[in-house]
């Protein structure tokens, strides 16, 4: 409801849903969100490129983009092409004239926070992405290579609070019958 707020323009009210939506659904870094460029989203293939030059990890990946976030982007990026936008960033600043910048980024979750009465962190987006990837049943070889980390270890600390109802399935298959 707070990305529907009535933002200066349609520009930023699609902007907006596409910066939380890719937050959501890839769980990338802040950087990688600020560095991402128009022509790394190939929405006909349905993929995402974080290119190793804005990457953690030096190293580039391609994310798959689900169906909500096809939608969100394509959204942004039709309103993009009417206004005839033609900044090399994927995320633009207010004016459309330039890229979205960390103080811009700032500037917007500061003013989530206000509409929404919830603090935001950018990062918390990325947790969750990874409980939630963990919780649909991805494994975590998978979600290591979707969240760009080098060290398997470092995607196991992301899922060190996983809600209890996310292993009860798993207790339950414990039976007289199959205890060795």
């Amino acid at each position: 409801a707070v990305l529907l707020h009535p933002w200066k323009s349609q520009l930023l009210r699609k902007r907006n849903v596409a910066i939380f939506s890719v937050l959501l659904h890839c769980g990338i870094r802040k950087g990688e969100l600020l560095g991402l460029q128009a022509t790394d989203i190939d929405i006909k293939r349905r993929q995402m490129i974080v290119r190793k030059e804005t990457s953690k990890s030096k190293d580039s990946r391609v994310i798959p983009i689900n169906s909500k976030l096809y939608c969100s982007l394509e959204d942004y990026l039709e309103e993009r092409q009417k206004l005839k936008i033609i900044v090399p960033a994927l995320f633009v600043n207010y004016k459309g004239d330039g890229p979205l910048t960390k103080h811009g980024l700032k500037h917007l979750v500061t003013k989530v926070e206000e509409l929404s009465g919830v603090e935001h962190h950018l990062h918390r987006f990325r947790h969750t992405f990874g409980v939630n990837m963990i919780n649909g049943g991805c494994d975590v070889a998978k979600l290591k290579q979707l969240m760009g980390h080098k060290d398997i270890r470092m995607t196991m600390a992301y899922l060190r609070q996983l809600p209890t109802s996310m292993m009860r399935a798993d207790v339950e298959k414990i039976t007289l019958d199959n205890l060795i």
